[in-house]
């Protein structure tokens, strides 16, 4: 797009298709508002044009979706695997998480995901510069790591004691020779991974619950549910990776 008033043209035809709709339901439905102050979120039928819902699920009271084995999955993790998804959804857990003080979590579950990308790459990487690429990605742990893992940092997360002693001493811990430095980013990764894990099962169990019940919220929810059952369904493995 080049004039800012094609962005509008766009914006009220998603508006007129019912494709998005206001997130505060006092904005007008009928007529888009190019503004900083009006957020929209996709709707249950947007998605679905979008593809990002494969069927339709009947929703109401909680889902309890049965795996293989016959043991139930926990409904909440799958809300929270689709809030992570889902754009609109996202912003909304993250305005939440701002209000409740707690927005640190989500950043660094979603700096975890960017990081695993890069090291994935860096571990790949077939080219003559792979020290340097595993130099950066260890480089980039550590800012990751003083930005929400060390004691005292500025977004200290709420882990396990364990794990953060097992971090503490892999981060501070010198590395040697090339060999030694790519252990290490293995290492760190691994225990990122399982902080990770923490922290999902920490707004899986406390913010995501307290999010979908809060009156602000749950009126922009609608087929969170259905979503949940249907994105189990389609792919039984968690959707952190």
């Amino acid at each position: 797009m080049v004039d800012p008033r094609e962005a509008v043209e766009v914006g009220s035809l998603f508006l007129q298709l019912k494709l998005i709709a206001p997130v505060d339901p006092r904005n007008s439905d009928q007529q888009f508002q190019p503004s900083k102050q009006v957020h929209y979120y996709i709707t249950n039928h947007g998605e679905r044009v979008a593809g990002w819902l494969l069927e339709d699920v009947p929703s109401g009271g909680d889902i309890s979706v049965k795996s293989r084995d016959g043991v139930a999955r926990d409904s909440n993790s799958n809300r929270t695997n689709v809030i992570i998804r889902n754009p609109s959804w996202r912003l909304l857990y993250r305005e939440f998480l701002k209000e409740t003080m707690c927005e640190e979590n989500l950043s660094f579950f979603l700096e975890v995901q960017q990081f695993n990308k890069q090291y994935k790459d860096a571990i790949n990487d077939k080219g003559d510069n792979k020290v340097e690429v595993i130099r950066e990605t260890l480089a980039a742990a550590y800012g990751l790591y003083n930005a929400f893992l060390a004691p005292g940092s500025p977004n200290e997360l709420n882990i396990d004691h364990s794990l953060r002693t097992q971090l503490a001493t892999r981060m501070t811990r010198a590395v040697g020779d090339d060999a030694a430095m790519l252990q290490s980013l293995n290492e760190v990764a691994s225990l990122f991974d399982k902080a990770q894990q923490s922290i999902f099962k920490l707004m899986s169990s406390d913010s995501v619950p307290k999010f979908i019940k809060h009156p602000k919220y749950a009126p922009q929810l609608r087929g969170l549910d259905a979503a949940a059952a249907t994105a189990y369904v389609a792919s039984p493995t968690a959707l952190r990776s």
